[in-house]
Protein backbone atom coordinates (compact mmCIF):
# COMPACT_ATOMS: atom_id res chain seq x y z
CA UNK A 1 0.00 0.00 0.00
CA UNK A 2 1.66 3.39 -1.05
CA UNK A 3 1.05 6.64 0.92
CA UNK A 4 -0.42 9.26 -0.46
CA UNK A 5 1.06 12.81 0.69
CA UNK A 6 -1.74 14.77 -0.41
CA UNK A 7 -4.41 13.05 1.95
CA UNK A 8 -4.24 13.89 5.90
CA UNK A 9 -3.36 9.89 7.44
CA UNK A 10 -6.41 7.76 8.77
CA UNK A 11 -6.90 7.34 12.62
CA UNK A 12 -7.79 4.23 13.89
CA UNK A 13 -10.52 3.76 15.90
CA UNK A 14 -9.41 3.64 19.56
CA UNK A 15 -5.82 5.36 19.08
CA UNK A 16 -6.00 8.66 20.12
CA UNK A 17 -5.09 10.98 17.71
CA UNK A 18 -1.63 12.95 17.47
CA UNK A 19 -1.27 16.73 19.15
CA UNK A 20 -0.62 17.92 15.20
CA UNK A 21 -4.27 16.17 14.45
CA UNK A 22 -5.71 18.14 17.22
CA UNK A 23 -7.65 20.76 16.53
CA UNK A 24 -8.69 22.12 20.17
CA UNK A 25 -6.66 23.84 21.91
CA UNK A 26 -8.76 25.38 24.77
CA UNK A 27 -7.57 24.14 28.02
CA UNK A 28 -4.25 22.86 27.00
CA UNK A 29 -2.50 24.94 30.08
CA UNK A 30 -5.45 23.58 32.26
CA UNK A 31 -4.64 20.07 31.14
CA UNK A 32 -0.42 20.60 31.33
CA UNK A 33 -1.02 22.20 35.16
CA UNK A 34 -3.36 19.09 36.13
CA UNK A 35 -0.40 16.87 34.68
CA UNK A 36 2.80 18.12 35.84
CA UNK A 37 1.75 20.19 38.84
CA UNK A 38 5.29 18.72 40.80
CA UNK A 39 7.54 20.28 38.06
CA UNK A 40 5.26 23.30 38.16
CA UNK A 41 5.78 23.56 42.32
CA UNK A 42 9.94 22.99 41.97
CA UNK A 43 9.64 25.82 39.29
CA UNK A 44 7.42 28.07 41.69
CA UNK A 45 9.11 27.96 44.84
CA UNK A 46 12.29 28.87 43.51
CA UNK A 47 10.54 32.12 42.43
CA UNK A 48 9.01 32.74 45.50
CA UNK A 49 12.38 32.96 47.27
CA UNK A 50 13.82 35.30 45.04
CA UNK A 51 10.70 37.60 44.68
CA UNK A 52 10.41 37.68 48.57
CA UNK A 53 14.18 38.14 49.80
CA UNK A 54 15.92 39.32 46.53
CA UNK A 55 13.30 42.04 44.93
CA UNK A 56 11.21 42.52 47.43
CA UNK A 57 13.70 44.58 49.96
CA UNK A 58 14.66 46.73 47.03
CA UNK A 59 11.47 49.02 47.01
CA UNK A 60 13.12 50.24 50.48
CA UNK A 61 15.98 51.39 48.37
CA UNK A 62 13.25 54.57 47.38
CA UNK A 63 14.04 55.73 51.20
CA UNK A 64 17.45 57.08 50.09
CA UNK A 65 15.88 60.15 47.88
CA UNK A 66 12.97 60.49 49.26
CA UNK A 67 12.71 62.39 52.57
CA UNK A 68 11.53 60.08 54.74
CA UNK A 69 9.65 60.43 57.89
CA UNK A 70 9.32 57.58 60.54
CA UNK A 71 5.37 56.21 60.14
CA UNK A 72 4.99 57.89 56.96
CA UNK A 73 4.36 55.85 53.71
CA UNK A 74 7.71 55.51 52.08
CA UNK A 75 6.32 56.37 48.60
CA UNK A 76 4.07 59.35 49.82
CA UNK A 77 7.27 61.95 51.00
CA UNK A 78 8.79 64.27 49.34
CA UNK A 79 11.24 63.70 46.89
CA UNK A 80 15.06 65.04 47.38
CA UNK A 81 16.83 63.31 44.59
CA UNK A 82 20.68 62.50 46.09
CA UNK A 83 20.59 65.25 48.73
CA UNK A 84 21.22 62.90 51.39
CA UNK A 85 23.67 60.72 49.10
CA UNK A 86 25.63 63.93 48.49
CA UNK A 87 25.39 64.74 52.44
CA UNK A 88 26.67 61.23 53.36
CA UNK A 89 29.65 61.49 50.78
CA UNK A 90 30.87 64.60 52.13
CA UNK A 91 30.72 63.87 55.55
CA UNK A 92 34.13 63.75 56.52
CA UNK A 93 33.56 60.23 58.61
CA UNK A 94 32.64 58.74 55.85
CA UNK A 95 35.61 58.75 54.26
CA UNK A 96 37.62 57.60 57.34
CA UNK A 97 34.58 54.53 57.46
CA UNK A 98 35.37 54.39 53.88
CA UNK A 99 39.40 53.68 54.39
CA UNK A 100 38.89 50.86 57.27
CA UNK A 101 36.40 49.21 55.20
CA UNK A 102 38.99 48.92 51.87
CA UNK A 103 42.07 48.26 54.72
CA UNK A 104 40.06 45.25 56.55
CA UNK A 105 38.91 43.92 53.16
CA UNK A 106 42.87 43.54 51.47
CA UNK A 107 44.13 42.31 55.30
CA UNK A 108 41.20 39.51 55.36
CA UNK A 109 41.42 38.66 51.40
CA UNK A 110 45.74 38.55 52.46
CA UNK A 111 46.03 37.52 55.69
CA UNK A 112 43.43 34.45 56.10
CA UNK A 113 42.69 33.52 52.37
CA UNK A 114 41.22 30.39 53.56
CA UNK A 115 38.79 31.74 55.05
CA UNK A 116 35.45 32.65 53.15
CA UNK A 117 34.40 35.66 52.23
CA UNK A 118 31.04 35.66 54.18
CA UNK A 119 32.00 35.03 57.18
Amino acid sequence: MAIRLDMPPEVVPGEVPSSRMRRDKSGSWKLALKRDWRLYTLVLLPLLYFAAFRYLPMAGNVIAFRQFQPGGSIFGEKWVGFKYITLFINDPSFWQAFQNTITLGVLKRHCFPSVPAGR
